[in-house]
């Protein structure tokens, strides 16, 4: 695929991190919208912290996190992280939350398998996605960074749980970019469904420019053309040797930062 010239901008305020003090920002901002939405309770609330609590949410000593803030106020907008696996963990130690929750398909857990076996640390859990009301334009931003950073660290897998009526606007906006990992199941608060998911950061490239193609077949240029400004937007900030590498059937193996 010929690429555009695309700037190298920074994102604005943004942190990719595990210190406490913006790992404490990211929290707060994920229990506030929660909350609302229904997704906890106050006794899962830290009174202390304003964050989860330790029992309810264990993953944080291993999770990179993720703030987009306002470029103007600097005010926190969007927040996401990746659950990894501990350094060193073996056996039923690398299994990430959604492993234990749900019931993957078997083609699943091969594929998780077949990545473990390259690298233990390559399998990581999307979670923690939140943003403040309105500020819809930042998730673009945080979803681009998050991709960003798979593709430098080496992410093969990215496993996730979502909403099941947000699947399908997904895939209307970004082509089939993932796929079911296992059954639907009751949401646990809310009403609802929720299906586990399973995104390959090398494909993404892959599934939005196949998306493109069948929009033009579909629709036209001009549709095709709107949505080439999503595919550039979701570029920009990468190298073009980064690029090249999502030509290839999978990532070279990258060192990937410990953390």
């Amino acid at each position: 695929m010929e690429t555009r010239a695309r700037s190298r901008r920074s994102e604005g305020p943004f942190h990719h991190s595990t210190d406490p003090d913006t790992i404490d920002v990211c929290g707060r901002l994920v229990v506030e919208r929660y909350l609302s939405d229904g997704w906890i309770v106050p006794e899962n609330i830290d009174e202390r912290t304003g964050c989860l609590t330790v029992e309810f949410d264990p993953c944080v000593p291993h999770s990179e996190y993720f703030l987009i803030a306002d470029p103007v106020s600097g005010e926190p907008q969007a927040t996401g992280r990746y659950i990894t696996v501990p350094i060193g963990a073996r056996g039923d130690a690398q299994r990430l939350p959604v492993e234990a929750d749900f019931e993957l398909f078997s083609a699943t857990r091969e594929r998780i398998g077949a990545a473990r076996i390259l690298d233990p640390g390559s399998v990581v859990e999307v979670s923690g996605l939140a943003r403040k009301l309105g500020a819809e334009a930042s998730m673009q931003r945080l979803y681009r960074a998050m991709w960003h950073h798979a593709i430098r660290a080496g992410y093969r897998v990215l496993l996730m749980r979502v909403e099941a009526a947000f699947v399908e606007l997904a895939f209307a906006n970004f082509g089939r970019v993932f796929e079911p990992a296992g059954p639907e199941v009751a949401s646990y608060l809310r009403r609802g469904r929720i299906v586990p998911m399973l995104f390959e950061p090398a494909t993404f490239l892959h599934a939005m420019t196949s998306h493109m193609r069948g929009l033009r077949e579909l629709h036209g240029d001009l549709v095709a053309d709107q949505y080439r400004q999503v595919i550039d937007f979701f570029l920009d900030g990468l190298e073009d040797h980064e690029i090249a590498l999502l030509a290839a059937p999978d990532i070279p193996q990258a060192v990937r930062p410990r953390f």
